[in-house]
């Protein structure tokens, strides 16, 4: 039994390592949604009527897509498969890993719709141009997470570039309008 746990510490080090690298990768990216948006893309007519109510309409989109995208997939799959057609014994394997990802993007989902609802509400008009960005990043992070989520051998390090895709963008964007709104009410309520 002692010798199991060694390797058993050394393979949680070795996906530690993995997850670190594909988090590391999405951190980097979202790093760069940020710094691009916030200072190249400004100044190209992003402050013109009703653009950035469209992009924020058009942001919602994504989590919409992938939403729809994965019930389709969990009723495709029961469809096509006689153990869970008839939902009368205890769910396969594949349609449990199924519903995990669709309860996963179903959070997400909601999470991001949230935010950028909040984002497209709180802060200046000429920065709506992250929301279809975090969109596209939203629908990559999706992708990448029920793509390894669905492999067996994948594990936690397979699945960790889909939720930090998905999830950091969404967790940054939260921050930044938190931090704005704070800093507004703290300005605002030294004056009379």
């Amino acid at each position: 039994m002692s010798a199991a746990l060694p390797a058993r510490e050394k393979q949680l080090r070795t996906d530690q390592r993995r997850i670190l690298r594909a988090v590391s990768t999405a951190v980097v990216a979202t790093c760069a949604l940020h710094v691009t948006v916030s200072t190249v893309w400004l100044d190209v007519g992003a402050t013109r009527e009703g653009s950035w109510r469209r992009a924020a309409a058009a942001s919602l989109f994504g989590p919409g897509l992938c939403l729809v995208a994965m019930v389709w997939r969990v009723a495709l799959h029961r469809l096509n498969s006689p153990e869970d057609m008839h939902c009368d014994r205890p769910d396969s394997q594949m349609a449990v890993m199924l519903q995990d990802v669709l309860q996963n993007t179903l959070e997400q989902g909601v999470a991001a719709s949230i935010t950028y609802f909040g984002w497209a509400a709180m802060m200046p008009p000429a920065t709506s141009r992250i929301l279809p960005a975090a969109a596209a990043f939203f629908v990559l992070g999706r992708v990448l997470f029920h793509m390894n989520y669905t492999r067996p051998t994948a594990g936690a390090p397979g699945r960790a570039a889909g939720f930090a895709f998905t999830f950091l963008p969404t967790f940054t964007m939260a921050l930044r309008v938190a931090a704005s709104e704070t800093l507004s009410l703290i300005a605002a309520w030294g004056q009379p």
